[in-house]
């Protein structure tokens, strides 16, 4: 169950990180300049794959 507000979750494991990656993405979508965004939006992405390829 993801909760409903993620600064307040403590003692964090895997799957809650790979649930915000996942979260943040839409989120984050267009809250920037274009320039910025697309950067942003390949972080998130490289983030959340750097993520699902440790868990191997």
């Amino acid at each position: 169950k993801f909760s409903h507000s993620v600064s307040s979750m403590k003692k964090m494991m895997g799957h809650n990180y790979e649930d915000i990656l996942q979260f943040a993405m839409p989120c984050f979508e267009g809250l920037f300049p274009d320039d910025h965004d697309d950067h942003i939006q390949d972080f998130l992405w490289d983030f959340l794959m750097f993520h699902g390829f440790a868990k191997f």
